[in-house]
């Protein structure tokens, strides 16, 4: 998964300065945590979503949801792990996972179709 330098930094900056002065519970798992000390809101997040949507230009809306599949279809496509996508994900039940993440496309089925798994044709 590529995330720019900036960005990298940029976390690394807010996990190791900012979110520990955060943070009141240490069992804590929620990356971002508001001014308030709680883990953010769905609807929080939405409208910061809306807010930098809108100053990005952005011609599609982004949603929370739209984000976490992206995330969840690049890690598998990176490594190709289904259960640790599952797992990171916090699916129950590595069938969901499948069912979402690694469905595989009518154009790579047809591609399959035509594979030629005893190499006869290396002998034509």
């Amino acid at each position: 998964m590529c995330i720019n330098e900036k960005i990298r930094n940029t976390l690394r900056d807010y996990i190791n300065n900012e979110r520990p002065l955060l943070v009141q519970n240490p069992k804590e798992e929620a990356l971002f945590i508001s001014l308030k000390n709680n883990r953010l809101s769905v609807r929080s997040i939405e409208d910061m979503l809306e807010k930098y949507g809108d100053g990005a230009k952005l011609t599609d809306r982004v949603h929370p949801h739209k984000l976490r599949r992206t995330f969840g279809t690049t890690l598998y496509n990176s490594s190709g792990d289904i259960y640790m996508v599952a797992d990171v994900l916090g699916h129950k039940d590595v069938n969901t996972t499948v069912k979402h993440y690694a469905a595989v496309d009518e154009e790579h089925r047809k591609s399959v179709a035509n594979y030629d798994l005893f190499g006869d044709d290396k002998n034509e």
